[in-house]
Formats: structure tokens, sequence, C-alpha cells
């Protein structure tokens, strides 16, 4: 009846989401008045707010007898022990009273008359709880557990629609009590979807420890996905792990402004990939340029602390934009990202850095019309002499782009891997090396073109040790160097620099539980001051802790690492990280990630975030989802709904998911040709933007460090990856599913990312990923069959094996019209290496004819084939060497026109520190040059000798010795 058009109960109207192309379901729940005989009425479908075309199929309406004995009238007043709901509640929302937002919800303290028809109390059996809601609450009797005692057995739950939005932060926050301590709630906003009943962003429910007699409140944070209009789920209360009765006075929704500046925060300038900036209309103005050898490279032959101080002086001056190169600072005022992209337009090899750019953003060169495909890998526990080794054999001639090591300072003595994350000091000095063999990685490293991203643990040091302390040792502890520490102290850190109780700073002020919450924080669920897992928590806020933190940041940076991730950084104010980290200009910053939708303010001072759902949804579609749903691999375009992909890094795996044995739903070697499939897949995907890869070892004990060390081991000595002759101990790539047990249950190298035909998928990765998807095989699907094509250029083809042990053999794609030219191909998957590759033979090919049409070509049981337009074999041999010397010529040509501008950049800058200088100067300046490479050794001792000879004569050293110290040093620059 118009105007209200009122539901039952005045319920809201149901929403439910439309997928494209898939058909969903979905119900509208109510309860009719008891005084009403004869309902009469309309169904109302609406679907006006967008353009598109509906299919309705179906439209049913039936009744569910209601369980009378599960939902009572009341709780007997006089037996009830709970506390009583009084006062109206201070709940801790955490949010100016300009930013919040007025109640989402009509009833939240249940004194509704339609409280009972909106809420519904739910218990696992008839008669193991009670509920009754009115003026004094909901109040629920627990008086029977399940034998498994779970939450989620007796609860409290009500349909919930709002409008969303992208600009604000959601509070679900709730009063509670019960009649017995030690009772639990656990509640939060779900899509009322079984069987995962996802929480936005998968955000754990947040768990809430209700006291004996005693009202609580806490609240559940919450973004929302920015391309939700409408939020349509549930509000659900859990409490059936214990007996007791609870008392629920209040339910309140409300929404909180995100701010997208933190007041004292200091702002990220990054890393840009696009081409150095010229002065152009609408474009970027240039406000200061600084020659000077101070912006030079380090006695590291490093120029990250030319860029660090280029950073200095852009905030000195108030801009916003730096751009690099050795001796030469730039510094630009863009006034918007637009400008800097209509700037980006110089031919030159200098770096450009800016408050416009995001981490590892896909865009590159003139205006950013190129694209940036990066891929990293995880070597997790090597050392970093075979992290060197590896840069030069494998990582950098197959196109990776960054390796991850693990933690690099000093640590506690054990044979563990989660030993490397309990910092004992900032020595550089762990069992994978001491600071001259990280100083040697990362130069090898970075002349190989593989950046280095250090793991880098700032929240926390080591829990305290065995061992006891007296007056005599207040610092109880030995590190891995022999460092002492202990009592929440390090030998150059006191416990007052800790968050500690206000009675003792031998306490830490609360802890983060098994769930990863603080039900115990002074302001409930905030965990940036609380111990994880009992080890001692960073006062970040601290200025001396901040200069600390910082030092050793710097100290990194210095030595060559650009790139860095952020162990269990949603521990850490955002503000104080901001404040610590940002001191340096980076090229990628990443933070340790579970769940959740960031705060953009996070993203924009912080940086990427992993995101472990994308890898989780492959494997879901590659091993445990029906095999006719296997087409919607190609959908899966991100990992946490609402965390865009392009800040996201996408594992397949990492140390923390793990398996002791072979488990389908935890992709680890232990898979064998399962998992290498689908590390495949990731590489041949056609969405994520940065993938990283892993290169690890195999364990028997989940708590096991590499070979050579094991969980009880207090000492140990790492067994190299890489043999006396230079051979590597790495498993060979699995044939079968799952690992046979002696190769899964052997502590030895795995090197997962050397396995057959990810170098060449790298390969197919760089070329392929740009092009959208224009063809889709999926005839053949109930095989496990599918294929695809990108572009008119890109082909790949997999075949899924579905059972454990079950082999099909090989999928034959004779006939098959790829709609690629015609000719022979490499398959990609199966490509071992590019290095010293011909580019004329392939381990595994494929012939197409007229059309595409494959004539012989085949996808192996349970692999992956992929090839692509610049990877034909067919070529003749003399023309490819041909296009190689005429490749190799342009290479060397760009080479020395980029020589001759940085030399004239940098003449007179070295003419000035060795010019006429004094003999320590002079020695000092050979000795830098010398540590950059044994190329220069003899040229260094010959400037000293000269210098030496001319200020015996009076006389200035000879122009032309210093114009060769500084071509050779461009020279290295541009290697």
């Amino acid at each position: 009846m118009p105007p209200d058009w009122s539901t039952p109960g005045m319920l809201p109207r149901h929403v439910t989401a439309l997928h494209s192309n898939q058909l969903s379901t979905s119900c509208f729940s109510f309860v009719l008045d008891p005084a009403v005989v004869k309902y009469a009425g309309r169904i109302a479908i609406e679907m006006g707010e967008t353009l598109g075309q509906v299919s309705v199929c179906q439209v049913s309406l039936r009744y569910c007898r209601q369980q009378p004995t599960q939902v009572e009238e009341g709780v007997d007043e006089a037996a009830w022990l709970g506390p009583r709901c009084g006062a109206e509640a201070d709940m801790p929302y955490g949010c100016s009273d300009d930013d919040l937002s007025e109640e989402l919800l009509g009833d939240r303290d249940f004194a509704g008359a339609g409280a009972q028809q909106v809420w519904n109390g739910n218990a696992w059996e008839e008669g193991a709880a009670r509920f009754s809601f009115g003026p004094e609450g909901a109040r629920v009797a627990v008086h029977k557990l399940s034998s498994e005692k779970m939450l989620y057995d007796i609860g409290l739950n009500r349909p919930i629609h709002f409008v969303a939005s992208a600009s604000v932060q959601y509070l679900l926050c709730v009063q509670a009590g019960a009649s017995v301590e030690g009772l639990r709630l656990r509640f939060a906003i779900d899509d009322d979807t079984p069987p995962e009943w996802l929480t936005p962003g998968r955000l754990p429910r947040h768990m809430m420890a209700l006291e004996s007699g005693k009202l609580s409140t806490s609240c559940f944070r919450f973004v929302l996905d920015p391309a939700v209009k409408m939020y349509s789920g549930r509000i659900s209360l859990e409490m059936g792990a214990s007996i007791g009765q609870v008392s629920v006075c209040k339910v309140s929704l409300k929404s909180c402004r995100k701010q997208s500046s933190i007041e004292g925060a200091l702002d990220a300038v990054r890393r840009c990939y696009v081409a150095p900036l010229a002065q152009v209309s609408g474009g970027c103005i240039q406000k200061k340029v600084l020659i000077d050898g101070e912006f030079g490279l380090n006695h590291l032959c490093q120029e990250t602390d030319g860029k660090r101080l280029c950073l200095e002086r852009l905030r000195r001056i108030g801009v916003d934009t730096f751009v690099y190169s050795p001796g030469r600072c730039e510094l630009w005022e863009c006034s918007s990202r637009r400008a800097l992209l209509k700037s980006a337009s110089v031919d030159s090899e200098m770096h450009v850095y800016s408050k416009h750019c995001d981490y590892q953003e896909s865009i590159a060169g003139r205006h950013g019309r190129e694209n940036r495909v990066p891929v990293f890998v995880k070597l997790w526990e090597w050392n970093f002499n075979d992290v060197a080794r590896e840069c030069i054999d494998f990582l950098g001639p197959n196109g990776f782009d960054a390796v991850q090591v693990s933690p690099v300072v000093e640590h506690i003595q054990s044979g563990s891997w989660f030993a490397k994350y309990q910092p004992a000091s900032f020595l550089l000095n762990s069992r994978s090396g001491n600071a001259d063999d990280l100083k040697r990685m990362v130069a090898t490293c970075r002349a190989n073109g593989v950046e280095v991203i250090v793991d880098v643990v700032l929240n926390h040091i080591a829990r305290d040790c065995d061992s006891k302390s007296d007056g005599q040792f207040p610092l109880p502890c030995h590190g891995w160097a022999g460092s002492r520490y202990g009592n929440r102290q390090l030998a150059d850190a006191s416990p007052d620099q800790f968050h500690h109780h206000a009675v003792s700073t031998l306490f830490g002020e609360c802890g983060v539980d098994k769930n990863f919450q603080c039900p115990n924080s002074i302001l409930v669920g905030e965990c940036t001051h609380c111990d994880l897992f009992g080890l001692p928590d960073w006062d970040t806020a601290a200025p001396s802790v901040q200069d600390k933190l910082s030092k050793h940041i710097k100290e990194l940076h210095s030595i060559g690492i650009t790139m860095i991730r952020l162990d269990a950084a949603i521990y850490i104010d955002p503000k104080d990280l901001s404040q610590i980290i940002n001191q340096v200009p980076w090229d990628f910053v990443f933070q340790e990630w579970w769940q959740g939708v960031p705060l953009p303010s996070r993203t924009g001072y912080i940086g990427n975030y992993r995101d472990v759902y994308f890898g989780r949804k492959l494997n879901k579609a590659l091993v445990m989802d029906e095999v006719e749903k296997l087409p919607q691999l190609l959908d899966t375009k991100d990992g946490i709904a609402g965390l865009q992909p392009q800040n996201a890094l996408y594992p397949l795996t990492f140390h923390d998911q793990r398996s002791f044995e072979y488990e389908p739903g935890t992709p680890t070697y232990k898979g064998g040709l399962e998992f290498h499939q689908q590390q495949k897949f990731l590489l041949a995907s056609p969405h994520g933007h940065l993938v990283r890869l892993w290169g690890s070892f195999g364990w028997t004990n989940l708590d096991d460090g590499p070979p050579g060390c094991r969980a009880g081991d207090k000492r140990c000595t790492v067994l190299p990856v890489f043999d006396d002759t230079g051979s590597s101990r790495c498993m060979p790539t699995p044939f079968t599913t799952p690992l046979p047990l002696y190769l899964a249950a052997s502590s030895r190298w795995v090197c997962e990312h050397r396995w057959d035909g990810i170098a060449g998928l790298i390969d197919y990765r760089k070329y392929c990923l740009s092009k959208n998807i224009t063809e889709v095989w999926k005839h053949d699907v109930l095989k496990g069959n599918l294929a695809w094509r990108m572009g008119e250029s890109c082909f790949a083809a997999l075949q899924r094996k579905m059972l454990q042990g079950s082999s099909r053999g090989q999928w034959s794609l004779k006939g098959m019209s790829t709609g690629l030219p015609e000719g022979r191909y490499c398959d990609l998957g199966s490509l071992t290496t590019k290095k010293g590759w011909s580019g004329t033979s392939c381990p595994r090919e494929v012939l197409l004819g007229a059309g595409g049409v494959v004539v012989d070509g085949y996808v192996p049981a349970g692999d992956l084939l992929a090839i692509h337009e610049g990877a034909r074999l067919d070529r003749k041999s003399d023309v490819n060497a041909d296009w190689k010397r005429r490749s190799a010529s342009n290479d060397a040509h760009k080479r020395k026109q980029r020589e001759r501008r940085s030399v004239s950049n940098l003449v007179g800058l070295h003419r000035k520190s060795l010019h006429g200088g004094t003999q320590a100067q002079a020695t000092g300046a050979a000795a830098w040059m010398a540590n950059c490479t044994p190329v220069l050794s003899e040229l260094a001792a010959e400037v000293t000798s000269e210098h030496a000879s001319s200020t015996h004569r009076q006389q200035p050293l000879r122009s032309n010795s210093v114009l060769a110290v500084v071509a050779m040093l461009a020279w290295l620059i541009l290697q």
C-alpha cells in the first residue's frame, strides 16, 4: 500500500548482488503478525539502479515451521544472573563526532516491538539455549554445549542492508556482559552466504571477552570493497563455547569518514619508472638543479646515499618530485600525476621519484606509455653468498626483477626458521652471513639487474631466553653474534623504549592473542601497543626509538637495498611507521597483511600489501573445486575483495602457510606436479600485476630452519645451496602428485623457482600480461582441459590433474585454431633457463599451420603450455645471429651515448674533488674507486702516486687522469 509499501515487521527489503553471466539465488525471510489470518500484498522485484539486462528465472515462496524451543518468549527474570542493561553505552568508536555518522540500525537496544522479528536466536540443539528480547536487551541463557563447543553453535543474528560507501570505515559495536567469567562473544558482519559466511575483506570475527556481572564494549571495524554500492548480509553474534547467561544490551553500526591524510605523518616519495622530466606546458616545473659530489656514489659504490640526500633537499624547499643521476639532483614541482606524466619525456637513464607515483606501477617510459611486469622471488633462508651466485646464474638471466631475503640482523641462537624474526641487535650478522657477505650479495645482484628486498622487523625484539638475570648480568641472553639482550631490553635499548605495563617496565602493556586480537589493550581492539606473542613491542612513537629504527633502515639503504617488506606491519601505528621508513626514497615497500580492506591513508603513507588470497583462489580452482568450475580460474582478478590489485603483491605460498604432510588445499612443494602447475599458472595468469615466486627448502618439522639447522639446535651451520663444484643441491622438477615421501620429508634445498618452465613463463608473462583475453576454449573442461588466447599473439593451455595419482595422459591440441601466426614455437612452459639459450630449439615445441591451427603440440598431464609470437623458433640460424648482432650493437651504441652524457655531468665534480686536494683526500678517493671494482684498483694506485708526485712538485693532477677516472666511474654506474 502506498506511500510506505510496508514489508512485514517493517523489515528492510532484501538486496542481492547479481554477477555477470552467472545465476545467483537469495532469499527474503520474514515472520507475520500472529493476528494476521490472511495476508494480502504483492511481491516486488526492483532493479532500477543500473543499466543492463537481468534474467529472473524463478521466484519461490515457501514457509519453514519455526522451532519454538529455540526462541522462547522470555528468560525467567528471577533466575537471571547476568548483568542488567542500564544507561547509554559509551561505545569505543574511536572517531571524532564530526566524522561519525548517525546510527545505521533502527533497533540498537532491542527495545522496539519488532526486535524479535528482526533478530533471530539459533541453537545447535533444541533446548540448548533460551532467548528473549525487550527493554532489558537481548538475553541468552546457554544451557548445553555441543561436543565441539563451537562459538557459532549458539548465537543471535539479524539481516542488514545499507547503502555502501568507499570513503568511510564502518564500526559494529556491542555492549554485553555475562554471568560467569571467561565467557566469550564473537561478532561480525558477514555476507550471509554459506558455507564460508565471508566477512568484509575476509577479516577475522571480533572476539570479546565478557566479564562476570559487568558490561563491556568492543567494536568490529571494517572497510567495504569500493565496487560494492549496496551491502546485504547479516550481523552475527556467537556465544556457544561456554555455559552461562549473556546480556547483549546494545548493538550499534555507524560509519566514520576516512581521512586521506594522517596528521604528523611523513609523506612517501616513491620510485617512478617513467622517463625523466622536461618542462612543457601543463607539466612539471623545475625548481632547482644541484650538481655536487655529495650526490655521487657512496663508499660502497651505491647511489642510494645520493638519492637520500636529494630527498632531504626536496623536503627542504617543499617540492614533490626529484630526478636523480649520480652527481646530479633535480628538484621539481608537479601539480598532479597528470602533470608528471606529461613531463615524462626525456631519453635519459636518470631515476624519477615522486609523491604522485605508487610503488611498482605497471606503467613506464615516456609519458607512462610502456608496460612494466615485475616478477619477484623469495629465496627463503638462503645464505647471502648463495643468493649472489643465484643472481648471476639464474635470476638475472631469466628476468627476475628482485629477490627477497629473510631478516638480515642478529637474531636469537636457534636453528628454527622463526629465529630470524626475533632480533637480538641491529648488527648485520646472522646465520645467513655477515655485513660483508650482505654487501657483496647486494652489489652482485644489482649488477645483474636484480634488486634486493629485505624483510625488516621494526615491531619488536626477541623475547627472553631461558637464562635468568642477576645484578651483575641484567642482560642474560646472547644473540647469534654474541650481543646481549633480555628483560625487555637490548644492549643499546632500555626497557622504557618498549610499550610496558603501568606497574613495571618488565611487563608488556598488553598482548596479542592466538586469534591475532588484543582484548586487553587500553583502547579495545587497538594492537599497536601490545606484545606480539610475548615479543617486546617497540614504543615507535618515542623519538629515540624512531632514531634507532631509522638508522637501521638507512644503513640497509646505503648498502644498496632499495626494497623492504615490513614484518608485522599492522601492529605498528602508520604515523610512527611513516616517520621511520619515509626518510628513504624506496623503490618498493610492502606490508605483511592477512585480511581486511586497508584504509587509503595507510596505503598512501606506508605502501603495498601481501595478499595471500589470490594464490588461495588459484589453488581452489586448480585443485579443490569441481572441474566444471575450472573456467572461473581465468576470472580470478584479485585476492581480498576491496584490496586493489595495483596495491597488492601476490604470492602462491609463504613461510606461514605450510603443512607437515601433503595437503591439497595448502600449496607447497610437497604437492609435487600439482604445486608446480599452480606456480606456472601464477605466471601465465591474465591478471595480477605483481607476483612473487618461492625458492625454499624441505622440512620434516614445521619449526625447522634450512638444511643444516633443526628447531632444537642452538647453533648450526646452513648447508650451502651450491656444492664445491658449483652445482646446485636443488630438488629436480617433480612429475608426480604428491611427492614421494622420501623427497617430501627430506631436509634439503627445493628451489621451486628453478623447476622446469618457470624461466620460460617469466618471459611469457612479461610479453603477454598487458593483453586482454580474446578467446577461451572450454568445450573439454570436464576432462580438466582449458585453453585461452591473449591478444592475437599469446596462447596458453593447461590440463588439470583432478585426482591424486590419476593420469589421463597428455592433451593433444592438434586441430585447435589458436589464432597465432603460422610457425614453429617454443613451449615456454618447458624452458629451463634463458641463460645461454640459442632461441632455435626448445624441450617442447609447438607447430602451427595456416590460420594458427595446431599441427603438432600437446599439454602433458597436469601441466601447462604457453607460446607467444616473440618465442618463434623457425627463423633461420643466420637470421637469428644477425638479429642478435644488430641488437647487441644497438645496445652498445645506446650505452656509449649514456656514458658520454654521464661523463659530461661528472667531470667537473671529480676535478673538484681530486684536483689540488690533500694527500689524504686523494688516498680516500682512490680507496673509494678501488672498492667499487677490482678493475679500478690499478688506476686508483696510479692516481694516488701521481698526486703525491704533483704535490711534491706543487703541480696539479693531469686532466686526462681525472677524465680517465671519471670515465671509468661512469662506465661502472651504467653497467
